[in-house]
C-alpha cells in the first residue's frame, strides 16, 4: 500500500523518525515484485534495514500444520496442491475452510481457489442465501478492480453496492 500513496513525503518523514529512534523498529511486508520499487521509493536515504524473503514452508513445518489440522495431510499428497499451500497465505486460507469441502473438491490449484472464494469472500459457512453469496462476492470484486484501476488503498464503493455486504466485507476482515 506504500506504493500507491500520493504521500511519499509523509512516509518518508515517517521513516526519518525512526531512524532517530533506536527504541523502535517497524516491520513492513510486501510481494517480492515489489521489494526494489520500495527500496527505489522509499529507502534510498535509510541504510539500514533489511530484506527478508519468507520461503515456502519445508516438508517439516508442514508436517507440524497436519498435526492440528489432519485433514491438509491429503490435500498435499496432491502434486498439483502441495506447491500452493506451501505459501503460508494459502495454508492459512485452506486451515479456514471445512475438511469435508477441501477433501471432496479439490484436486487442483483452480479448485483450490475456487473454495477460497466461496468460503472466504462470499461467506458460504455463514450465508446461507446464495443470491446475497453473489452479491458479496461481486461487491468485493467490484471493489478490489477499482482499488487496482485507481492504485489505491482506499475507494468509495458504488452506490448499487449494498452497504451492509460492505460491513459485512469489514466484519469478516475481507476488506478494511
Amino acid at each position: 500500500k506504500l506504493l500507491e500513496t500520493s504521500n511519499a513525503g509523509t512516509i518518508i518523514d515517517f521513516f526519518s523518525l525512526l531512524k532517530s529512534r533506536n527504541d523502535l523498529k517497524i516491520v513492513l511486508t510486501c510481494r517480492s515484485y515489489a521489494v526494489e520499487q520500495l527500496k527505489i521509493r522509499f529507502f534510498q536515504k535509510f541504510s539500514k534495514f533489511e530484506s527478508f524473503n519468507v520461503p515456502l514452508l519445508t516438508d517439516a513445518e508442514l508436517g507440524t500444520i497436519c498435526i492440528q489440522y489432519p485433514f491438509i495431510k491429503s490435500l498435499l499428497q496432491k502434486d498439483s496442491l502441495k506447491p500452493v499451500l506451501q505459501i503460508p497465505f494459502n495454508l492459512d486460507k485452506a486451515t479456514m475452510i471445512s475438511a469435508q469441502a477441501l477433501n471432496e473438491n479439490v484436486t487442483s490449484e483452480g479448485d483450490f481457489k475456487k473454495l477460497v472464494w466461496e468460503y472466504i469472500v462470499e461467506n458460504r459457512d455463514a450465508e446461507t442465501d446464495p443470491n446475497n453469496r453473489k452479491n458479496r462476492g461481486m461487491a468485493f470484486q467490484e471493489i478490489a478492480v477499482q482499488r487496482a484501476m485507481q492504485m489505491t488503498s482506499y475507494v468509495k464503493p458504488s452506490d448499487a453496492i449494498n452497504q451492509s455486504i460492505i460491513y459485512k466485507l469489514k466484519q469478516d476482515d475481507i476488506l478494511e
